[in-house]
């Protein structure tokens, strides 16, 4: 795209009078900046790292001194709103399917999703769009999961509908983790849904409208519980009374905790946070690294861990390296 027409479109101005004249792409990583890319700099200390990746242009919001006479300097009153701008700019050359849900549905949505739906596009954050701004093509279904994000972006846009819970019946919860129901009297027997979010899992079902693959639910992030020994080592779903519970997501504890409490009375839970939280529901156990998880696990008596704040990938990588003492102990 000519620079011109973004200076246009974002309202900005050219700092200097650059060789170059076009971009390809925006960024607003700088490590993920290549040649022929727009890099957004919201840090200035990261634009000599997009400038070496082959940035073609730089975006500020302030004045700042010209080190790369080539390449196009560009100024805006506002970062974030002038790449709202642009995206609203080229998604109005488009007729689209713009929807949004919650973010319980949208997971469902995400995880379900076939490989071979490439109309249908997932958007989290501005980063997302900006990585497909360029594949987009009319009538392609984009889903947000923020409302306010989307009505920046594309105004006509819809809210993805609910479901008739008159269709819903003969739910049977196998465990707090597991149901089957029938629902528009179709049979779905022992799937990976906690009763909690099987309307949003339903929404998700209806809108996709195509036969789905339900073993992917056990990549679910929602009320996954990821079962342990003794020693706090990863055991297939169901073969330990110790199972972990990981959410990042605020919004969500409190029905989850209060699903945990009514449907496990009988089992010991504690509440593990990477930081305090105000006005929480019960007893926190602050552990700041996730290094330090599987000492205090292993010391602590429970059977449901419920952990707050910590990255999925750094415990999953704890919990499946044993280390020698329990390697020597079998």
């Amino acid at each position: 795209m000519k620079i011109s027409s973004i200076i246009d479109i974002m309202d900005g101005e050219v700092l200097n009078s650059p060789s170059i004249s076009f971009i390809y792409n925006i960024k607003q990583c700088a490590s993920k900046v290549k040649e022929g890319d727009l890099f957004v700099a919201k840090n200035l200390n990261d634009i000599q790292i997009a400038i070496n990746n082959g940035a073609f242009a730089i975006l500020v919001d302030s004045y700042v001194s010209v080190t790369d006479f080539e390449i196009a300097w560009i100024k805006v009153g506002n970062l974030d709103e002038a790449i709202i701008k642009f995206i609203r700019f080229k998604l109005s050359n488009y007729d689209l399917n713009v929807f949004n849900c919650d973010e319980i549905t949208f997971n469902y949505i995400k995880y379900l999703k076939p490989l071979n739906k490439i109309d249908l596009k997932l958007i989290e954050t501005i980063d997302d769009i900006l990585k497909i701004l360029d594949d987009i093509e009319i009538n392609n279904i984009l889903i947000f999961k923020d409302k306010l994000f989307m009505n920046k972006l594309y105004p006509q846009n819809h809210l993805i509908e609910q479901i008739d819970s008159n269709k819903l019946k003969n739910i049977v919860k196998h465990t707090m983790f597991e149901t089957s129901f029938t629902y528009n009297n179709i049979f779905f027997q022992k799937i990976k849904v906690p009763e909690l979010y099987i309307t949003n899992f339903l929404m998700a079902y209806d809108f996709l409208d195509c036969e789905l693959d339900f073993s992917k639910l056990k990549n679910c992030e929602l009320l996954r519980p990821i079962f342990v020994d003794r020693f706090i080592n990863q055991v297939e779903f169901g073969k330990s009374n110790k199972f972990l519970i990981l959410q990042n997501n605020l919004s969500l504890i409190e029905k989850e905790i209060l699903y945990l409490k009514q449907n496990f009375k009988y089992g010991k839970i504690i509440f593990l946070c990477k930081e305090e939280i105000n006005n929480f529901y019960a007893k926190q156990n602050i552990i700041e690294k996730e290094e330090n998880l599987k000492d205090f696990l292993k010391s602590s008596n429970f059977n449901a861990a419920y952990l707050i704040g910590y990255k999925y990938e750094k415990l999953n990588e704890l919990l499946n390296s044993e280390d020698i003492q329990t390697t020597l102990l079998f």
